[in-house]
């Protein structure tokens, strides 16, 4: 459903868009020149796959340890 508008405010709603789409276009930060590197990631030590992970010699929590019981009252 279209309403009876004037030519010049759809020409007004289209150089709107168009200013839209260009300054958006312009504000994009892709050049090569503007990349700053920065050292923030990092990069883990790659492993040698000739070695075995190590495991250590009492892991933790595979003990079970009782707990006291009261006789009852």
């Amino acid at each position: 459903m279209t309403f009876k508008m004037p030519k010049p405010v759809y020409q007004i709603l289209l150089g709107a868009c168009m200013v839209t789409l260009v300054a958006t276009a312009c504000n994009n930060k892709k050049g090569g020149k503007e990349k700053e590197t920065t050292n923030d990631t990092i990069v883990p030590k790659p492993v040698d796959p000739g070695t075995a992970p190590t495991t250590p010699a009492k892991p933790a929590g595979d003990t079970i340890k009782p707990k006291p019981v009261d006789p009852g009252t």
